[in-house]
């Protein structure tokens, strides 16, 4: 089944189930494929066979490419450009790698926050998670802002967090954990003898 509303919403499909377009060119590239629901005009302008894509926002999940498959965009060019799979990504901008159309073949990313960004790499970026709070440009976090942002990561078992001006982008190799911040440091559980002794197996 197709659904289609808008000027050439899902206008390019030849084969495939449940697919859903709302607005101007929404998934209008995609050929066959099913389980896709592009809301937003020009949303999802990939092309080629793609399958269980959910987009909600105006240009979410546009570039180039097939195989870009169980991709998740909520936001205004969320994924943008992204080529890859299993990336989810939430906020205006979120998820993008770069401007260019040849986009990027990260799997398995998610990222939170307008303008939060998963790849460490030119070209991918995969089994990573970005929460980003700070100002919503295009192709951020960059290595310093004027005002203070929080960003977190997880990337090969590391736990990279971010509080201050000066944004680092990547852990020290030895630390499962690491914390930077320039006003103010990490505050431990406070409790009574009585409390930690209450823990099962601490």
């Amino acid at each position: 089944s197709l659904t289609a509303v808008g000027s050439d919403a899902m206008s390019e499909v030849t084969s495939g189930d449940d697919n859903t377009g709302v607005g101007a060119g929404a998934g209008d590239n995609i050929t066959t494929g099913t389980s896709n629901t592009v809301v937003g005009a020009g949303g999802n302008n990939l092309g080629g066979n793609v399958s269980n894509l959910s987009t909600l926002g105006a240009d979410a999940h546009t570039g180039s490419g097939s195989g870009a498959n169980n991709n998740t965009a909520m936001g205004s060019r969320a994924l943008r450009n992204v080529k890859g799979a299993n990336n989810t990504a939430v906020g205006y901008f979120s998820g993008v790698f770069n401007t260019t159309s040849s986009g990027f073949d990260g799997n398995n990313n998610t990222t939170i926050g307008a303008g939060a960004q998963v790849p460490d790499s030119t070209t991918a970026g995969s089994n990573q998670i970005t929460f980003w709070v700070g100002a919503s440009t295009a192709l951020f976090p960059p290595a310093s802002l004027g005002g203070y942002n929080a960003l977190t990561k997880f990337k090969d078992g590391q736990w990279l967090v971010n509080a201050s001006r000066a944004i680092v982008q990547t852990a020290t190799a030895s630390a499962a954990l690491e914390i930077n911040g320039t006003w103010g440091g990490f505050l431990m559980p406070r409790m009574t003898a009585a409390q930690r002794n209450a823990i099962s197996s601490p």
